[in-house]
């Protein structure tokens, strides 16, 4: 390897010797296990420079990784020193009457990951704390094999010492095998507390993410001398989530007894979870707040905007032990994921470690899927198998991403997920998600189609919501019309709206002729949502066209009031539905009109449909606009056509429209391609018929055509 001038690898000792033995590889070189790796297209750029013999005398010029967003390096502040506060008056925690103080200082283990630490083990404490009157505190006491500790955020060389009254102790309950409640340590006789030295480390690993559950400082001079502090450790932490009757678990973990898992007769496991999320989530709003850089990042990974319906799919598979749970493969989201997509949602978020999940979905999802598709990005650690050991130092980061995704997912209407704290973790955050997800490893799980159902019935009290927050309903008193041309008719909403100039056109179905099982009408709702979201609604660009939907007996009346409810009041008036079926506009040219179709070229992978469609925007669309302009008193000077799965990603401030007239367009489009060889020699045929035609450079046209699924052209 170290004789290439260039190489791809994994983190290695192989791979890191032939960097040494080859000095110039050290800039030449892709990590896969890196973050901050360059990408393919940079990598490609390197390739180029390095060959031409750029960057021989100064490394410098060549490209380097894109900056990664280090988001999560924000330093908190470490626990105070320990000098004494001068305060006079009481603070809220002295003055109450719980009997002593809780801290939390154990997260179950070293081993434990972050939902599972944060989230389940913390709650179980704070349950323990409230059922005996012992006020929670949080700091934790974990040690440097921890694989929540991070040297550089939880800054544990910082130590502050405090006396403390230490009476009580926590001492096991052998009948039932959980802790009982504190009691008091006998002190032979003399009536005397017992006073220890209170060590803490750093921030206490908590407040690097969250702000502290209460007012407690144990710096607090007010605070009476009698204060007591227990704690319990790490065995019988994990004794209450394995047996304690009251606990909140995640799924059934392997020293978790039959009768304390197993739901009740005729309940279902979802039945089972109810109270548990419930009393998670009451406690969750009680006590977790997190710190601002934590909330921002999620909001800015996953910004759902009011309106949109959005899917979450939780599938970090660092976390995947134990008997009685098992890895849930990404082919199991796909029926779920499709029904979400028909019944007409917007985003879907995948909160995963792996990039073997990410990988597997992106190559066999269909591109109307991946589209929608939201992660925290290609900057995040993730791994093929287990946590790259490189990672070991950098706990903070892992452990933040891992919250984001818990807060990401819990900004979502539905959740995908199988056995885990965090997917349990983003319920707590947002308990509507207890109806509305589906555990893969629940054998009574609702099946997609059911699932589909309830994404339409969200969907539809979304809109209604929508409606009854702007106090703006969609006016229905103007009356829905038809009208004709030719054999094709026309129906619109008249509200006294005047037509425009331009038009925003497709050409839709609601069932693929030609693609079985495909759901044309949902992903034409995606692309009207798309539209609407980056150009419609900005800059009042909606008032500037109308929105022609041509079909073929596919929509009626009913489909009209749909799309209206859906896109809002903007478009009351604006949208025209044109049903060409019968018309002069959709029919065989004469000199095909006996064609048997079997005869035709490539039949029939170019349906008749697909051949009408093609006659339709190369022949058809310009005779209608003219004839309808010409019956209405209209002025239609421009049409942009989109395709039932054409979607406009990013916004569009400019006005299209005006940059075709004010630049002279006649034609707007957004890519050259090559054909099929069907299209060999038409631009030599051209040529023939237009012997003036002269191209600006030599140039092979052959195969060459305009990409018109997307185009903006002049009448």
């Amino acid at each position: 390897m170290a004789m290439c001038r260039f190489m791809v690898h994994g983190l290695s000792a192989v791979s890191e010797s032939s960097l040494w033995l080859n000095e110039k590889l050290i800039s030449a070189s892709v990590d896969l296990e890196d973050p901050d790796r360059l990408n393919p297209q940079l990598f490609g750029t390197l390739v180029q420079m390095v060959v031409r013999g750029e960057g021989e005398d100064d490394t410098g010029i060549l490209p380097k990784p894109p900056g990664t967003n280090k988001w999560w390096k924000v330093r908190p502040e470490m626990v105070p020193t320990p000098q004494m506060k001068e305060q006079s008056e009481s603070s809220p925690a002295c003055l109450s009457s719980y009997r002593g103080i809780l801290r939390i200082a154990s997260t179950g283990g070293d081993q434990k990951e972050v939902g599972m630490s944060l989230f389940t083990n913390v709650l179980n404490q704070i349950i323990y704390a409230e059922m005996h009157n012992w006020k929670p505190w949080i700091h934790f006491e974990i040690s440097s094999q921890s694989v929540l500790y991070d040297r550089w955020a939880h800054g544990f060389s910082n130590v502050s010492l405090f006396n403390v009254n230490t009476d009580y102790s926590i001492l096991m309950d052998q009948e039932l095998g959980i802790p009982g409640q504190p009691t008091k340590q006998e002190s032979n006789g003399f009536d005397s507390s017992v006073m220890s030295t209170l060590e803490l480390r750093g921030n206490g690993v908590w407040n690097a993410y969250f702000e502290p559950i209460d007012d407690f400082d144990p710096q607090d001079k007010s605070c009476p001398s009698s204060r007591e502090i227990v704690q319990l450790p790490a065995h019988l932490v994990m004794a209450i989530t394995s047996k304690a009757p009251w606990a909140i678990r995640a799924w059934r973990y392997d020293d978790v007894p039959e009768k304390l898992w197993q739901p009740s007769v005729g309940s279902s496991l979802k039945d089972w979870y109810g109270p548990i999320r419930s009393k998670a989530h009451s406690l969750v709003r009680k006590y977790f707040r997190f710190r601002p850089h934590i909330l921002r990042r999620a909001n800015e990974v996953n910004p759902v905007q009011p309106g949109e319906v959005c899917l979450s799919i939780h599938a970090r598979n660092g976390e995947r032990k134990g008997n009685f749970r098992k890895r849930v493969g990404s082919k199991s989201f796909f029926p779920y994921i499709e029904e979400f997509i028909k019944a007409g949602g917007s985003i879907i978020f995948i909160a995963t470690d792996s990039s073997r999940v990410l990988q597997y979905m992106y190559k066999n999802f269909p591109t109307n899927i991946t589209d929608m598709i939201r992660t925290q990005g290609d900057q995040v650690v993730r791994t093929s198998k287990e946590w790259p050991l490189h990672m070991i130092d950098n706990h903070h980061r892992v452990n933040s991403e891992a919250l984001v995704d818990v807060l990401a997912m819990s900004k979502c209407h539905f959740l995908l997920h199988s056995f885990s704290s965090l997917a349990e973790a983003s319920i707590y955050l947002n308990l509507d998600l207890h109806e509305n997800s589906v555990n893969l490893e629940d054998p009574d799980r609702v099946a997609p189609p059911e699932f589909g159902k309830a994404v339409r019935g969200v969907i539809g009290s979304i809109v209604e919501q929508k409606a009854a927050v702007e106090q703006v309903q969609i006016k229905m008193d103007g009356q829905i019309v038809r009208k004709k041309l030719d054999e094709a008719t026309i129906l619109q909403r008249d509200v006294g709206r005047e037509s425009r100039r331009n038009a925003l056109v497709y050409l839709a179905q609601k069932k693929h002729s030609s693609y079985s099982g495909r759901d044309s009408y949902s992903i034409l709702l995606r692309s009207l949502d798309m539209a609407q979201r980056n150009y419609l609604s900005l800059n009042n660009h909606v008032d500037s066209l109308d929105i022609f939907i041509f079909h073929t007996s596919d929509f009626t009346e009913e489909d009209l009031e749909i799309l209206e409810r859906r896109m809002g009041p903007s478009v009351s008036g604006v949208i025209r539905l044109v049903d060409l079926s019968g018309s002069s506009f959709w029919q065989r040219p004469p000199h095909h009109a006996n064609d048997d179709p079997n005869s035709w070229y490539a039949y029939p992978l170019f349906s008749e449909g697909y051949r009408r469609m093609m006659h339709w925007f190369a022949i058809d669309i310009w005779e209608f606009f003219s004839r309808w302009n010409e019956q209405e008193q209209n002025s239609y000077r421009y049409i942009f056509r989109l395709d039932e799965d054409s979607f406009i990603h990013s916004p569009i401030q400019y006005d299209v429209f005006d940059f075709m007239e004010k630049n002279k367009y006649v034609y707007g489009y957004r890519m050259c391609t090559y054909e099929m060889q069907v299209t060999r020699r038409m631009w030599t045929l051209y040529h023939k018929r237009n012997p003036d035609f002269a191209p600006y450079r030599e140039v092979d046209l052959e195969m060459c055509a305009f990409y018109n699924n997307f185009f903006v052209a002049d009448l």
